[in-house]
């Protein structure tokens, strides 16, 4: 079974993910600045969405102390690249309906993070990658969509929420579906046990 940890994350599906899985994990919300972070490394000229995902995660699980050094802490990010772009969260109703708009109809790529550290020592660092295709939908259904699940779609860099009605846009996900939702959940549980095992 997976041992308890620290899930250094203040997603909501993320939660819920481990707790429908039977996982026992704590909550500690990182205090990281994600943009001073994306943008030191974008400084140093590191662009790949895997690396850019990954080190957030890894800023996130590092800020976390524990009161027990051996208990691991699990830091997750996800990065939305699109046309060769970086998109990064929105904070209103009308940037999120331009956001949908770009996307629709289109193929972009989902990088979710994750990093764990064990007694304030980095320990494992990966991602994983999904393409999603979204389905062509008209501009008031998008409209209509953004403003019956805003302001909680903004905690998504997308704006949607595959596991909800945000599905309904969606035509096509190849890759895992666990990483579209922001956590590559058997990858980390296969980390955490062969770290458990070492």
């Amino acid at each position: 079974m997976i041992p308890d940890f620290v899930l250094a994350s203040g997603s909501a599906i993320r939660r819920r993910l481990l707790s429908d899985a039977g996982v026992r994990f704590d909550v500690v919300h990182p205090e990281v600045d994600e943009a001073r972070v994306l943008n030191d490394m974008r400084s140093e000229g590191i662009e790949d969405a895997g690396e850019l995902a990954s080190a957030l995660a890894a800023a996130k699980a590092l800020s976390v102390k524990t009161k027990s050094p051996d208990k691991l802490v699990l830091g997750c990010d996800q990065i939305l690249e699109f046309g060769g772009s970086i998109l990064t969260k929105v904070d209103t109703i009308d940037q999120a309906v331009d956001r949908l708009e770009s996307l629709n109809g289109s193929e972009h790529r989902l990088v979710s993070g994750y990093a764990i550290v064990r007694d304030g020592t980095l320990v494992r660092k990966s991602y994983e990658t999904v393409r999603v295709t979204m389905r062509k939908s008209s501009s008031a259904v998008i409209e209509s969509y953004v403003r019956r699940n805003a302001p909680r779609i903004f905690s998504s860099v997308t704006c949607y929420e595959i596991e909800r009605d945000g599905a309904q846009l969606i035509k096509e996900i190849h890759g895992d579906y666990f990483a579209a939702l922001g956590l590559p959940m058997l990858r980390v549980f296969s980390e955490i046990l062969d770290l458990e095992n070492d």
